[in-house]
């Protein structure tokens, strides 16, 4: 296991401690993909392709309103979940 809290206590930058509140948000609220059960193929597919923070973005950008990234982004999942469900995988 990584030691976060040794990482980000050595930040040398001001103000010392600043990112002590992220080490334990990663503790206590940050889990696996697929938590409380496990992921599968379509998930790791979309996760590793970065499709959940791109909807994120268009959002922050103001590109798109949240519903439209949604609706944007099960358009790409769609396809993803039907590829890993023909092959077996889901």
């Amino acid at each position: 296991m990584h030691n976060y809290a040794k990482q980000l206590a050595a930040d040398p930058h001001p103000p010392k401690g600043k990112y002590k509140v992220l080490d334990l948000i990663a503790r206590k609220y940050t889990v696996n993909v697929g938590y409380p059960g496990f992921s599968n193929a379509a998930i790791d597919e979309i996760f590793n392709t970065w499709l959940i923070p791109q909807m994120f973005a268009q959002v922050a950008q103001g590109k798109m309103t949240p519903a439209e990234a949604a609706r944007a982004a099960q358009h790409e999942f769609k396809p993803i979940f039907a590829k890993w469900r023909a092959r077996g995988k889901i």
